[in-house]
């Protein structure tokens, strides 16, 4: 309706009478439909930045059926297949810019073959710095722990490592209805200075030899622990499941102190 009304800024000379050739013909909808989604990915700034230009052969793979009722655009705008509340969730840029930037991607590590290391402008290529959902669900539903657990109903349990790492996640666990016989009983927090959490990560990369381990990308792990992870202390904490231990202590230490609360269970 706006482009029927002469509002589309981000068209270029060109793309405008491309698209005053179709906008009054209703029986060309899809190639009005695609003059307009074709120019917004070429000009508009942002879509530019986050995932650069559409090229020639990408344009003909645009669903001739995109406009159909069923269909995405359909769904998108007249269902919730796409709820207000999953536009807030990062997982879903972070799905869109991982699947643009894979060719990227696969130069940056092939590059890593040859004992290069990431630079700034290949981290985002390097880096997945989040675990998405479906990730998490397909791991836990799948695991040895509960194929073992189904086996072994009176069994104690089972250990997840380094997961859930966001609030959706861990309310995920807690659902029934996703996997009936978990139960978190304990929640063991390993407290670190983040300086040494950095300290440790780099000497990792170090002595590893690991491309992807950079100061930039260190930065950028602890920044999204702190806006996605950190919440789950209060979370655990509320429901009176965490048990915090001492990470600055020797390896020893920490190790006999996660032991006792594993015993203890």
């Amino acid at each position: 309706n706006d482009a029927r009304r002469g509002k589309y800024d981000l068209l270029m000379p060109s793309d405008r009478q491309q698209l005053n050739e179709v906008i009054d013909d209703d029986t060309r909808l899809f190639h009005q439909f695609q003059v307009l989604i074709t120019a917004y990915c070429h000009n508009h700034p942002i879509l530019k930045a986050c995932f650069g230009g559409i090229t020639g052969y990408t344009e003909l793979l645009l669903p001739n059926n995109i406009l159909v009722d069923g269909n995405f655009i359909d769904l998108l705008n007249n269902t919730d297949y796409l709820t207000d509340d999953d536009y807030r969730q990062s997982e879903l840029i972070g799905w869109l810019y991982q699947f643009y930037i894979s060719e990227k991607k696969d130069e940056v590590f092939a590059s890593f073959k040859d004992g290069n290391k990431a630079e700034a402008d290949q981290i985002p290529a390097a880096t997945q710095i989040f675990t998405p959902n479906w990730i998490v669900k397909y791991m836990v539903q799948n695991t040895a722990g509960r194929i073992y657990l189904d086996n072994n109903p009176d069994a104690k349990g089972f250990i997840f490592d380094g997961v859930p790492r966001t609030i959706k996640q861990a309310e995920m666990l807690d659902d029934p209805t996703f996997f009936k016989s978990l139960d978190i009983t304990k929640v063991i927090y390993l407290k670190v200075e983040m300086e040494e959490v950095q300290a440790r990560i780099l000497k990792r990369a170090d002595i590893e030899q690991r491309a992807d381990d950079t100061p930039a990308t260190v930065k950028a792990r602890v920044e999204n622990f702190f806006a996605q992870t950190m919440p789950l202390v209060d979370y655990y904490r509320n429901q009176g499941k965490l048990v915090e231990i001492n990470g600055m202590q020797d390896i020893e230490h920490v190790f006999a102190d996660i032991c006792k609360v594993v015993e203890s269970l």
